[in-house]
């Protein structure tokens, strides 16, 4: 399964890489995991005294 990914997305690394394509990378790497894969975070995270990105900002 990696390794069919590994050929859909690669050649894409030297064209145009758009949003679009990350997103549909996330959610097939990590779909069968997370719900959330592949789509907007719309709440802002942190982990201790860390803040990832805030959501309006992604």
């Amino acid at each position: 399964m990696l390794d069919a990914l590994y050929q859909q997305v690669l050649p894409h690394l030297w064209d145009n890489l758009t949003f679009a394509d990350i997103q549909h990378w996330h959610h097939q790497w990590l779909g069968n995991l997370y719900h959330w894969a592949g789509r907007l975070r719309t709440v802002n995270m942190s982990k201790g005294d860390f803040h990832f990105a805030a959501a309006d900002q992604l």
